[in-house]
């Protein structure tokens, strides 16, 4: 909870970024889906059969854009939890068990009611890893690209 200093103070930081005119988005309301093809999907439950959580990977091969949505599932769609969406341009360029990113973008928040991201970055000629979390009940459960490659820096080229 916050205290009504803290609550003032973040009150004012936001009319300041108001004033310059920097652009604030609500929770989960980035732009919507992903560009691209689907090329990687990864769904982790919270009970055999009950799926909580997903990630969805894209590539754009027009743009060389990868782009990453978390998705809430079942129990959770539609409820404020924290979730993340992340995106690593590794500087590696074959799969492998590291990913030494050079590019990391990530949306993340405690209020996202349906979806993080999507998150996107150019890696053409570059492997990415891709990974996102949902805080559910106490417990942190993991999406990524890991599970449907077997590597960290995966989806090269």
């Amino acid at each position: 909870m916050f205290t009504r200093p803290l609550r003032l103070a973040a009150a004012i930081l936001l009319g300041a970024v108001a004033t310059l005119g920097v652009a604030t988005a609500p929770a989960s309301a980035a732009t919507g889906p992903c560009p691209g093809t689907l090329i990687d999907r990864d769904v982790t439950n919270v009970a055999p059969g009950t799926p909580i959580v997903e990630l969805r990977l894209y590539y754009d091969a027009a743009t060389g854009k990868n782009c990453v949505r978390v998705n809430h599932l079942g129990p959770s769609w539609d409820r404020p939890a924290y979730t993340s969406a992340i995106l690593e341009i590794c500087a590696e360029t074959r799969p492998g068990l590291v990913c030494n990113y050079t590019k990391r973008v990530v949306d993340a928040g405690d209020d996202y009611e349906q979806y993080a991201g999507p998150v996107s970055a150019v890696g053409r000629g570059h492997c990415i890893h891709a990974y996102g979390a949902l805080i559910w009940g106490g417990k942190t459960y993991w999406v990524n690209t890991i599970n449907s490659t077997g590597t960290v820096a995966s989806h090269c080229g």
